[in-house]
């Protein structure tokens, strides 16, 4: 199942139907969702872009997504844009 990870308030949701909520922390929620006919977990994160917990998660997902391997998940989407 793909991932996209979003920050508080993004708004980049177009075409993604809420199915369930999967975990929710100090970091932000992971809901279980559909896009399109696509399963994908999406992370909304409560951390702003640019804040050091946000340059940290966007060098570990840019390393993921650089990786081509069946047991990792995709990335489909780092959303920048609150």
């Amino acid at each position: 199942m793909p991932a996209l990870f979003a920050p508080e308030g993004s708004s980049g949701d177009e075409g993604i139907t809420p199915l369930a909520q999967l975990g929710a922390g100090p970091d932000g929620t992971a809901v279980l969702a559909k896009k399109g006919e696509r399963l994908v977990e999406l992370h909304q994160l409560s951390f702003a872009v640019g804040s050091p917990r946000w340059i940290a998660l966007d060098h570990r997902v840019r390393a993921i997504a650089g990786i081509d391997q069946p047991s990792i998940r995709t990335v489909l989407a780092l959303d920048l844009e609150p």
